[in-house]
């Protein structure tokens, strides 16, 4: 038996159900029992999988949704981690990603403005509220970051656009076109 836990947040039953739903319809035809466990403190999906078939679903389920590092000798083997914004300090003038780090304890990514502006404004010494608002930065946004380890501690994780991540934002920015993320 495999036990996952997926770059998908739930919030509620309605979102279970249909996650739950979308990967059994994924694997009907496979020799494979999955099954949703529960979530997380941080309601990040916890999958369990159990079958003839369990190594090509893991396989699956890690490159179509990710697979969270869990811990953070799990998360230091990684550069790039994917996760969800899920704050916005205007205060500190930094954005907290949710990597799914959750032990030793939850250690967010952290994403300074300073990051942002050489990343996103070409240095122009922006704000936080309008470097966010020019590019749609809002809580629950998925986002991808590439963590520096020699800068981070225990307690956050140091951290900038991937460059996959500021690329997309590039494009989308010169597209010209209005985005909605729902």
């Amino acid at each position: 038996m495999t036990l996952l836990t997926i770059l998908v947040k739930a919030s509620h039953g309605g979102q279970r159900r249909a996650i739950d739903e979308a990967l059994k319809t994924q694997f009907e035809d496979l020799d494979l029992k999955i099954e949703i466990l529960g979530f997380t403190a941080n309601k990040w999906v916890q999958v369990s999988l159990e079958g003839e078939d369990e190594a090509i679903a893991t396989n699956y389920i890690k490159k179509t949704y990710g697979t969270a590092p869990f811990n953070l000798d799990n998360a230091r083997t990684m550069q790039t981690l994917r996760g969800y914004i899920t704050k916005i300090d205007n205060t500190k003038q930094e954005i907290y990603v949710d990597v799914g780090v959750l032990e030793p304890q939850v250690a967010p990514a952290v994403l300074s403005v300073a990051a942002l502006q050489t990343q996103l404004v070409e240095g122009k010494k922006l704000p936080l509220e309008k470097i966010a608002e020019l590019y749609g930065l809002a809580e629950g946004l998925p986002i991808a970051v590439w963590v520096n380890w020699e800068k981070s501690s225990e307690g956050e994780l140091s951290a900038e656009l991937s460059a996959e991540q500021a690329a997309k934002f590039a494009s989308w920015r010169r597209s010209l076109m209005d985005r909605l993320i729902i």
